[in-house]
């Protein structure tokens, strides 16, 4: 393929992030790329970084508008394209050299292509994410449904078929182009989720990769979720959005169970007793706080839970998963370092979360954790149900 790629990057106030942004992307191996690089209404040194890097490279065409927020900002990117290809960078995060090129070396005749990330967090630390389906070429309608049906909730809750990141994506201009047009701007959290499911029910061909060459910059505002006063109006306009639009494509039976479920998470961004009703088993999220290290204690079904909780909203660092059946070794699958009980002290967490549901074996375990050198302070569990 050798195809204009339009890399569209929405930039507000990232004085801090966007240098790296722009210097990966002027970096790409992939040479039929233009960067429309938008200033959101930027307040800090954003933009005259953008312009000093405008002027200095003719392969970014460079835009001002008001403060629009994000999903205005794509708007106006795409409006100004010319490619016949759409991928998108964030300003605080960063791609490989090479990510342009081996997107469009996959995706060949296709029509989007979903590739992983790698998540950093500000201490340095890293995990790639990938597509929970596995990797290769849906096409065809059988094919394509049995994607639908895992798209956004596959098997555990927060755990995405499909990643729900437009950032990690190569699209056909003509596919995406019209709900970035469309999209309501009210959406502020959760309008990649508005932009790609649609996109992805119009697709003929969807290829998956295990390719992780995003670099997606965790923040510790997004690890606490803050509340924001229109949080509610937000996840009320995306639940809408979703909906009609899966509705009017053909596909709502599918898809509005798994719409659901992600609202569930959206919603206990903001009111983290939202979340209890996702399951009988609820991870400890008030004693532990947001960003914390943790070690998992207990590999059964409240830990499995707790396990899948942590992973989807990304609230704190499993730094090991602890149980008398593991032994001390790395679970590719998983992406976790699984450990007997008696190497827990190791790992000098901030906290070892029990993850169990039976109050007389908790207190055994805390007992022999204490023996083995666990300050009792630092271990937490949830109240059995």
């Amino acid at each position: 393929m050798d195809d204009k790629i339009s890399l569209i990057i929405p930039a507000y106030n990232c004085e801090r992030y966007i240098r790296r942004a722009l210097d990966s992307a002027l970096k790409q191996t992939y040479r039929n790329t233009e960067i429309i690089l938008v200033n959101d209404g930027s307040t800090d040194g954003t933009g005259k970084i953008c312009a000093d890097y405008a002027e200095k490279y003719e392969q970014i065409r460079y835009f001002f508008q008001e403060n629009g927020g994000v999903s205005a900002a794509r708007r106006y990117g795409a409006a100004q394209a010319s490619g016949t290809y759409f991928a998108f960078l964030d300003a605080d995060d960063w791609i490989d050299a090479d990510f342009l090129e081996r997107l469009a070396g996959e995706l060949e005749d296709g029509d989007v292509i979903a590739a992983g990330c790698e998540k950093v967090l500000e201490t340095g630390e890293a995990v790639c994410e990938y597509n929970g389906c596995s990797a290769g070429t849906y096409t065809g309608e059988a094919a394509r449904k049995e994607l639908y049906s895992r798209m956004l909730c596959k098997e555990e809750p927060f755990v995405f078929g499909v990643l729900p990141y437009l950032c990690t994506k190569l699209f056909k201009r003509e596919l995406v182009n019209g709900w970035i047009g469309e999209i309501d701007t009210r959406i502020n959290d959760g309008e990649d989720v508005g932009i790609v499911i649609p996109t992805l029910l119009g697709a003929e061909k969807i290829i998956l990769s295990d390719y992780c060459g995003y670099h997606y910059q965790m923040h510790e505002a997004q690890a606490c979720a803050r509340k924001k006063e229109d949080a509610y109006l937000n996840a009320s306009c995306l639940y809408t959005w979703l909906y009609e639009k899966t509705q009017a494509l053909g596909h709502g039976a599918a898809l509005k169970p798994q719409i659901d479920q992600y609202m569930r998470f959206m919603v206990w961004k903001y009111d983290n007793a939202a979340m209890s009703g996702l399951n009988r088993f609820y991870f400890p999220f008030k004693k532990v706080k947001a960003g914390s290290s943790v070690v998992l204690y207990g590999g059964g079904n409240v830990g499995r839970t707790y396990y899948w909780q942590i992973k989807g909203t990304a609230y704190c660092r499993i730094l090991a998963w602890a149980d008398k059946k593991h032994e001390d070794v790395y679970d590719e699958v998983m992406q976790v370092q699984k450990i007997p009980p008696e190497k827990v002290p190791a790992y000098e967490a901030d906290c070892v979360v029990i993850a169990l549901n039976d109050l007389l074996v908790i207190e055994k375990v805390i007992a022999c954790l204490r023996e083995l050198g666990v300050d009792g302070k630092k271990i937490v569990y949830a109240d059995p149900v």
